[in-house]
């Protein structure tokens, strides 16, 4: 086992001033650390995965960082800079035990001959070390999307054994008892999380080729990144929707991202809904809400509604403006409360030199991201600052030492499904 020592530094991070915010189209608040700890204690650590951008673009790798509290004065260090002795590295799909724990994500070292790893971080203890030691055996495959089970052992997705394709095993925490876990879906990379059932939801990502001979459910949608749920056994697997509401029209899948899903405090899911073309590098951020299919459906729910959580309309547009701004990553507190931490930029629009609120009718041009980590509190819709924004960083990923406190998956049966619009003339 390797060892890491948790050397901390200190970070001054200075306060962004309300008046940026009071504009973004929300009547947004900016909230203050008061009764912040009645939920959740100020010394809760997490993790984050930041990228340099160089004209809206992601350059290089990502960088993790743990951070001792949610707080802007608050100590945070790179654990793998020192682990690795600045051999360099990119780093992903971060995930938490159920417990908080543990902090699971994959890692690759950029030599020859190295793939995606499995490491596993005690945030308690501040140690770190791969789940596989073997060499010849971490990288017999790309490791990637692990979820711990509720019983703690690891689900991940990898192409180990063919490099063309990719399938679910599972594996203890000490590294051993690896297997193929078959959820009768081979050949495409799934991301997994946890569902406080112990239950499993995942999102698969197909190549083209792939898209070509698959059937999803009974919508036969080739163009859809299928959400499905299992046990972590592989088995009662089935998929969660066949058709998702977006502004009460069935959304078009082959042009939107549902990314970063994962159980919110309420049960319901939650994710990133973005364009796949849009260049700000983020999205909005929705639950999905639904009745409950009958037993002997394909799917879980007759039919999902994307609903965001500021109570806005969504917008998923590949180059207007977003008066909402966008989310890269986020993560739920799950602990009673509406909060979650969220990397999110206002939009802000250069005009005649000088930067403006964007308003709903603009376009792109001159509109560039600063993202920043918040504490969002959807209730009351107000965010407090961590981490500064800037335009020259990106936050992919976000995870929190915190236990999930929240419901199980709610299904809401009084949900109507919208009625199709007449295009030509939409009130009859």
């Amino acid at each position: 086992m390797s060892y890491l020592s948790f050397v901390q530094k200190k970070i001054a991070m200075p306060l962004i001033v309300a008046s940026l915010l009071s504009a973004c189209g929300e009547e947004l608040q900016v909230g203050d650390e008061s009764g912040q700890e009645n939920a959740i204690a100020a010394s809760t650590p997490f993790a984050y995965v930041a990228r340099d951008l160089n004209n809206q673009q992601v350059a290089g790798q990502g960088r993790l960082y743990v951070r001792d509290a949610i707080s802007s004065d608050a100590n945070e260090q790179d654990i793998l800079s020192a682990y690795f002795a600045g051999v360099p590295y990119d780093v992903k799909d971060l995930s938490v035990s159920s417990d908080g724990r543990f902090l699971i994500f994959s890692v690759r070292i950029l030599q020859d001959g190295q793939t995606w790893n499995l490491y596993e971080y005690s945030f308690e203890s501040a140690t770190l070390r791969p789940i596989i030691t073997d060499v010849a055996l971490a990288n017999a495959g790309n490791d990637s999307d692990p979820a711990y089970t509720n019983d703690d052992k690891i689900l991940f997705s990898s192409d180990r054994g063919n490099f063309d394709s990719a399938d679910v095993y599972q594996i203890n925490r000490d590294g051993t008892g690896l297997e193929l876990v078959n959820v009768n879906q081979s050949g495409s990379k799934k991301k997994l999380t946890t569902l406080k059932s112990g239950h499993l939801v995942f999102t698969q990502e197909f190549s083209e080729s792939q898209r070509s001979s698959l059937v999803v459910g009974s919508s036969k949608d080739l163009d859809a990144t299928p959400l499905y749920r299992m046990a972590p056994n592989g088995t009662e697997r089935k998929a969660l929707f066949n058709k998702l509401y977006v502004n009460n029209s069935v959304l078009d899948l082959s042009r939107v991202e549902f990314t970063d899903v994962i159980q919110g405090n309420d049960g319901r899911l939650m994710g990133i809904l973005k364009d796949k073309s849009n260049p700000m590098l983020g999205g909005q951020v929705v639950k999905l809400v639904g009745p409950e299919a009958p037993a002997d459906s394909e799917t879980l729910y007759e039919f999902v509604q994307a609903q965001a959580v500021n109570g806005n309309q969504i917008n998923v547009s590949a180059d207007s403006a977003s008066t909402a701004g966008w989310t890269s990553a986020f993560w739920p507190y799950r602990d009673g409360t509406d909060r979650m931490l969220v990397s999110w930029s206002q939009c802000m629009k250069l005009v005649n030199g000088a930067y403006r609120p964007c308003k709903a009718d603009d376009d792109l041009n001159g509109v560039e991201t600063r993202y920043g980590l918040w504490i969002y509190d959807a209730k009351n819709n107000t965010r407090m600052p961590v981490l500064q924004a800037s335009k020259n960083r990106l936050y992919t990923e976000i995870a929190l030492a915190y236990p999930n406190k929240g419901e199980t998956l709610e299904y809401d049966d009084n949900v109507t499904e919208p009625k199709p619009v007449d295009p030509v003339d939409p009130v009859d």
